[in-house]
């Protein structure tokens, strides 16, 4: 399974912190492909990654947090070309799914819209804390912006936990909207 880490996080963190029970309570038949996002955060020296960043900037300061997310658009920088590493990614790969977390779920619904365009999906998709707005502003993602409601088919479990404080319940409702099946 292809496994997308939370924005200002890394893939060994991920594995680390989210997915080491999941792993264990399958007895080690769970295969995770965990990656770096390309977008480094702050001045982490790497440390800190994403999907993209965001125009204007997402706060780290909690007590900031509410008010950007009142915003209905906003720039995904750099999204179009990392997506498309994600696409090139996948086809490359041999993968059943795909396990995203935080932005890295957007990431994954985002992936999950491309590849159902080109005539391939997933299997399923498992989202926990993704987010559909705001809406990137980036002409190249009009096609994720302008999706209606029970678009994406790819089968989808959505889940929405305290381990991502700063993604309200709302947005994660907003995203499950686009799915047909969602869990």
């Amino acid at each position: 399974m292809l496994t997308l880490h939370g924005y200002a996080s890394n893939a060994a963190a991920f594995l680390a912190r989210h997915c080491k029970e999941v792993r264990a309570s399958t007895g080690g038949q769970l295969e995770l492909l965990a990656i770096d996002g390309p977008s480094v955060v702050n001045s982490s020296g790497g440390r800190q990654r994403g999907w993209w960043s965001f125009s204007p900037a997402f706060p780290m300061d909690r007590a900031l947090q509410a008010q950007w997310w009142q915003r209905e658009a906003v720039e995904y920088v750099d999204a179009e070309a990392n997506l498309l590493s994600l696409v090139d990614l996948w086809r490359k790969g041999d993968y059943d799914g795909i396990l995203g977390f935080s932005q890295g779920a957007t990431a994954a619904a985002i992936l999950c819209a491309s590849l159902e365009a080109q005539g391939v999906s997933p299997r399923f998709v498992i989202l926990v804390n993704g987010f559909r707005s705001p809406l990137p502003t980036n002409a190249g993602l009009d096609s994720w912006r302008g999706l209606r409601a029970a678009s994406l088919t790819t089968p989808a479990l959505l889940l929405c936990g305290e381990n991502d404080v700063p993604v309200p319940p709302a947005r994660v409702d907003e995203l499950a909207s686009v799915f047909a099946r969602p869990s």
